[in-house]
């Protein structure tokens, strides 16, 4: 495959701006592997130069476009942090606060991204109360809060189902 060998050639090759363009390739065309493969020798090389933000902007969708939730949105927020003026300051603090409200767990015990989900999604409203993803975002932290109310309601009638109407009653 001629494609492969030219992928092969390029990540062991040593011109950065090649790589950068093969891994631009590869992400339009949603290879995330070998895009992030590219990318990780560059967000290194280039950190402080003009390109880092692009690179550093690729690298957090690579882990978003690889399912890699709790990475992309440490990628995604520190981003955020690094580049405080960059055009896409505010879409990375709403993919941190998205990637949280994607790793929101069901009915499992432990709701504790479920409540950084909504803080995150509360926080970007505070911050960008004119965005164009506030409408967005309130819907996703209702969603959240209709999938709490619904775990608190099972609790109860699990207590109720089992005889323990102390608990239920107080559950409820």
């Amino acid at each position: 495959n001629a494609c492969k060998s030219e992928y092969q050639k390029v990540l062991k090759g040593n011109d950065l701006p090649k790589k950068y363009e093969l891994a631009k390739k590869y992400y339009n065309d949603k290879d995330y592997f070998r895009a992030l493969t590219l990318l990780e020798e560059l967000v290194n090389v280039y950190r402080g130069s003009e390109e880092a933000e692009s690179i550093y902007y690729y690298y957090a969708y690579c882990h978003y476009g690889l399912k890699d939730l709790i990475t992309a949105r440490f990628h995604f927020k520190n981003f955020a942090e690094t580049y405080p003026r960059s055009k896409y300051t505010e879409e990375c603090r709403y993919m941190s606060a998205y990637c949280y409200y994607l790793d929101s767990p069901d009915f499992t015990p432990d709701q504790d991204n479920t409540y950084k989900a909504i803080e995150s999604l509360q926080l970007f409203i505070n911050m960008y109360p004119k965005s164009e993803r506030v409408a967005e975002c309130n819907l996703l932290i209702d969603r959240l809060r209709d999938k709490l109310e619904a775990k608190s309601y099972n609790n109860a009638k699990l207590y109720y189902n089992i005889g323990d109407y102390k608990s239920a009653i107080f559950a409820f």
